[in-house]
C-alpha cells in the first residue's frame, strides 16, 4: 500500500512540474507572441490600392439606391449593427453608412427629392461633405520569404456570415471548440505527434489534419504571413494566438478567418476570402445567400484548393467530393436540428457544382479600365508592407474615358488604325481623374498618354499667344487680345507658313480660328527666343528656335498627353503649372503615410495667363461678339449648360496628330488620336482635331456631367492685374462707347480710338 501511495505522490509531482514547466512555457511564448502582435496592428494583411473616395456633397443629384448599389457591389452588408462595412436604412429613408476605414466617413444621409438634403455624423456634427470606400483596384499580399503577390479579397463585415450555413460549415470542419477556447485546442496539440506518426505509417488522411484552431490559423494568415512549416514558426503561431483572444473578440477574429483565408486562384489572382470565392465559383454576391451544399464545398477547399481545383478540371471531382462529404457530415454532427440526416445524405450524393473559371468572377471592370493608370502610377505607390493606398483615379470616369476611347477608335471601318489617349487632370492640384493610353490594353503595355511624344499642333498656340500677351509688342505697341494681326504683311522671323493663313483679325479672333500665319506674327512679337524658353519651362522641351514652332511643328516640340495637361494648368490657375500626381492618400496601420505634395510653380503672371484662358473661349464659341472657333460644337456635344465655363483647343499636325484640349476653372481634359507608326492620316471623313478628338472630349464629358459635376463649377478668377474695357472691334481700339469688351493687363493697354 505504502508503495502505491509513493508512487501515486511520485506521478502526482512529475505531473506538477510537468504543468508548472508547460505554463511557464506557454507564458515566455504568449509574452513573445504579444510582442510580436503589437508590430502588427492590422488583421487584413496586403496593400490595397483603391480608387480615389467617393465625395458626395449636400445639394448633390444622387439617388439613394445609386449608393446603396454602389456599398453592395463593394461588400457592404445591409444591418444596423454599426459593423464596419456596413450600412441600414430606416423608415424615414435615411441611409447610415458605416465605414471600414477611419479615414472615411461614418455619415447618416436624407434625401429630398433625389438630392441630399442632409448630412449628419456619427458625433451628431452636421457635414457639408462626406467620403465613402471607393472601389478596390487591386491588392497585393507579401508573403514571408516570397515576392507580392496579387490577391482578391473582398473585406465583409461579421453579420454577412453570421447564422448562414457557412460559419456552420466553418466551425464544424475547422474547429468545433472555436467559441470556447483560449486560442488552443490542449489535447489536439497533444495527440498531433501520435497522429503524424500514423498518417506516416498509414497514408490515411484521416489523420493528416493538424491541431491548430482558427485563431492560430488567424495568427498564421493575417500575422506571421509565413506558410512554412516550422517548429519556430508554430510556436510563433500559439504565442500570437494567445494574444490574439486577449485582444480580440471572438467576432473580430471569426471576420478576420472568413475574409483571409486561401480559397484558390484564377486570372492570376488568389482568391482570399469567403466573399471572393463565392463570387468566383457561383457568381454570389452576398455569402449569406449559399447553402448549405455550397458552403460546405467552399470550406472542402482549405484543405487544398490547388489539388481539388486541379482535380476537379481534369473532370474528376471525387477527391473535392470526398471532402465536401466530411465538412456535410460534420454539420450534421454539430447541429442536428439545422441539418438533419435525411437533407445531408441527400446533399452527400450530389455532384460539385462548383464551376471556376479561367478569369475571376469577380475581377473589377474597373481593374481592366484602369490599367494603363496602374502602369503609370504603379511606379509611384509608397513602399508599404499592409495598409492603403488612395489613387487619384476617379472610378466611373476612369471607365468613361476607356469607353470613349474605345468606342470611338476601335469600331472605325475604313482607312488607318487609329489610336487614341486621354488625360483627365484636376487643375487645382495635378490630380490624375483619369488616364487612358490606347483603345485597348495589350500585352505590349504602350501607354500612349505617357510615353509617346507626338507633335502637338496648333494645341501649342496659346502658349505662344500667352508669351506675346506677357511680353511682345506688335508694330511699337503691347501685344493684346485686341491687337489687330496681319497674317500676310505683318513682319517674321524668316519663315511664313503657307497653310490655313486667313486675313488681318485681332488676336482674340486669330486664335479662335487657329490661324497659322497669326501664330507666327504673335511668336515673331513675343520673340522667338523667349517663346523657345517659355514653352519648355511649361512643357519641359526646348523646341528649336523655328518659326514652326509657334504652330507645333519645330523639332523637339513633340509633346505627350500627360505633359500637355500639365501645362495647359497655367491657363485655369492663372499662371501656375501643377504636377501630375497619381497618389490620393496612403495609411499604414490607420496612420497616415506622408505623400509628395502638389507641385505648384509659377510660370507666367496671372494676367496673360487669364487673358489666353479667356481667348481660348472663343474656340468653343464663349466670344463676347458671338464669334466661333473651330471647336464650336463642344458645348452641345458635351450637353453642357450656358451657365459652365469651359475653354479649349483644337491642334492638327502636319502628319498623323489631332488634339482637343478643353478646360474648366477644376479640370483640363487632352484627347490625342493618331497612329502608332506616324503616318499620314489621308481620311476622307476629315482630318482635323475638331473632327475626332473633341467628340471623345465630349463623350466623356458627359460622364463627368454626371459623376462629378463639381467639376463644371466656378468661374476664371479674374486677377487684379487685368481689366475689362470697350474696344471698337475694327480697329481694336478702346473706346468709350458702349460695344464690345475685353481683357487687358494693366499697363499694357491698346491705344485710345480717339487718338487714332
Amino acid at each position: 500500500m505504502r508503495c502505491k501511495v509513493k508512487n501515486f505522490k511520485t506521478a502526482a509531482v512529475i505531473f506538477m512540474l510537468v504543468a508548472a514547466v508547460l505554463v511557464v512555457v506557454l507564458c515566455v511564448v504568449y509574452a513573445q507572441g504579444a510582442e510580436r502582435l503589437q508590430q502588427h496592428e492590422s488583421l487584413y494583411p496586403g496593400v490595397r490600392i483603391l480608387a480615389r473616395p467617393v465625395r458626395i456633397s449636400i445639394g448633390q443629384l444622387i439617388p439613394p439606391d445609386d449608393i446603396r448599389r454602389h456599398l453592395e457591389s463593394i461588400g457592404y452588408a445591409e444591418n444596423s449593427q454599426r459593423q464596419p462595412g456596413s450600412f441600414s436604412v430606416n423608415d424615414a429613408g435615411k441611409l447610415t453608412v458605416w465605414a471600414r476605414y477611419p479615414e472615411l466617413s461614418n455619415v447618416t444621409i436624407a434625401w429630398d427629392g433625389g438630392r441630399i438634403s442632409k448630412m449628419t455624423a456619427a458625433d451628431g456634427r452636421d457635414l457639408d461633405d462626406a467620403l465613402l470606400e471607393p472601389e478596390t483596384i487591386r491588392t497585393t499580399l507579401h508573403l514571408a520569404g516570397n515576392e507580392p503577390v496579387p490577391i482578391m479579397r473582398t473585406e465583409i463585415p461579421f453579420s454577412q456570415v453570421n447564422g448562414t450555413p457557412l460559419l456552420d460549415a466553418i466551425l464544424s470542419s475547422e474547429d468545433a471548440l472555436f467559441l470556447t477556447h483560449h486560442g488552443l485546442d490542449i489535447l489536439r496539440l497533444a495527440l498531433t505527434p501520435v497522429k503524424h506518426l500514423l498518417y506516416v505509417l498509414t497514408r490515411n488522411r484521416r489523420f493528416a489534419g493538424g491541431a491548430s484552431t482558427m485563431t492560430m490559423q488567424v495568427a498564421r494568415l493575417c500575422v506571421l504571413q509565413d506558410l512554412h512549416r516550422t517548429i519556430a514558426r508554430k510556436v510563433d503561431e500559439i504565442g500570437i494566438a494567445m494574444a490574439l483572444e486577449r485582444l480580440y473578440s471572438k467576432e473580430e477574429l471569426l471576420r478576420a478567418y472568413i475574409n483571409n483565408s486561401y480559397l484558390g486562384s484564377a486570372g492570376g489572382l488568389e482568391l482570399h476570402g469567403f466573399a471572393a470565392a463565392a463570387q468566383h465559383y457561383y457568381g454570389i454576391r452576398n455569402i449569406g445567400a449559399l447553402d448549405a451544399e455550397q458552403a460546405a464545398t467552399l470550406v472542402a477547399l482549405l484543405n487544398g484548393p490547388a489539388r481539388y481545383l486541379g482535380e476537379l478540371q481534369r473532370g474528376n471531382d471525387a477527391p473535392l467530393r470526398a471532402q465536401r462529404n466530411r465538412v456535410l457530415r460534420l454539420m450534421n454532427k454539430n447541429f442536428p436540428q439545422k441539418y438533419p440526416s435525411d437533407m445531408i445524405e441527400n446533399l452527400r450524393s450530389q455532384p460539385v457544382r462548383l464551376n471556376p473559371s479561367p478569369q475571376p468572377a469577380s475581377a473589377s471592370d474597373l481593374r481592366k479600365a484602369a490599367a494603363y493608370f496602374m502602369d503609370y502610377a504603379g511606379s509611384s505607390i509608397p513602399n508599404l508592407q499592409s495598409g492603403r493606398i488612395y489613387w487619384t483615379v476617379d472610378a466611373n470616369l476612369q471607365r468613361a474615358a476607356q469607353a470613349a476611347v474605345h468606342d470611338a477608335l476601335q469600331s472605325r471601318p475604313e482607312g488607318p488604325e487609329l489610336q487614341g489617349a486621354l488625360v483627365a487632370l484636376d487643375a487645382r492640384n495635378g490630380e490624375l481623374l483619369a488616364l487612358v493610353g490606347g483603345t485597348e490594353y495589350t500585352a505590349t503595355r504602350f501607354n500612349r498618354a505617357v510615353s509617346s511624344r507626338r507633335s502637338p499642333g496648333s494645341s501649342i498656340k496659346p502658349f505662344v499667344y500667352a508669351a506675346a500677351l506677357a511680353w511682345g509688342d506688335h508694330r511699337g505697341q503691347p501685344f493684346t487680345a485686341a491687337t489687330l494681326i496681319d497674317p500676310v504683311n505683318d513682319p517674321v522671323d524668316g519663315w511664313r507658313p503657307a497653310s490655313h493663313v486667313g486675313g488681318a483679325a485681332r488676336v482674340r479672333v486669330q486664335l479662335a480660328q487657329s490661324d497659322n500665319g497669326a501664330a507666327v506674327v504673335a511668336a515673331h512679337d513675343a520673340g522667338l527666343g523667349t517663346v523657345q524658353q517659355f514653352i519648355a519651362s511649361v512643357l519641359g522641351r526646348k523646341p528649336v528656335r523655328h518659326g514652326m514652332l509657334a504652330i507645333g511643328g519645330a523639332k523637339d516640340s513633340e509633346v505627350t498627353p500627360l505633359e500637355l495637361a500639365a501645362a495647359y494648368s497655367i491657363f485655369p490657375n492663372n499662371g501656375l503649372k501643377v504636377s501630375p500626381r497619381s497618389v490620393w492618400a496612403a495609411y499604414e496601420n490607420d496612420f497616415e503615410v506622408k505623400t509628395p505634395a502638389p507641385e505648384r510653380v509659377r510660370a507666367i503672371e496671372p494676367g496673360p495667363a487669364f487673358i489666353t484662358s479667356q481667348m481660348l473661349r472663343s474656340v468653343i464659341g464663349d466670344s463676347p461678339d458671338g464669334m466661333y472657333g473651330t471647336a464650336r460644337e463642344a458645348r452641345s456635344l458635351a450637353g453642357l449648360e450656358d451657365t459652365v465655363q469651359f475653354a479649349g483647343k483644337t491642334g492638327t499636325s502636319q502628319l498623323a496628330d489631332l488634339w482637343f484640349v478643353g478646360f474648366t476653372p477644376s479640370l483640363i481634359v487632352v484627347v490625342w488620336v493618331g497612329n502608332d507608326q506616324n503616318q499620314p492620316l489621308n481620311m476622307s471623313d476629315g482630318f482635323a482635331g475638331a473632327r475626332w478628338a473633341l467628340p471623345i472630349w465630349a463623350r466623356f464629358m458627359e460622364a463627368v456631367k454626371k459623376y462629378r459635376s463639381d467639376l463644371l463649377e466656378g468661374r476664371f478668377e479674374q486677377p487684379e492685374s487685368v481689366r475689362r474695357l470697350s474696344i471698337d472691334p475694327v480697329r481694336g481700339c478702346v473706346t468709350d462707347t458702349s460695344g464690345m469688351t475685353e481683357y487687358f493687363i494693366v499697363g499694357r493697354f491698346p491705344k485710345s480710338c480717339l487718338t487714332q
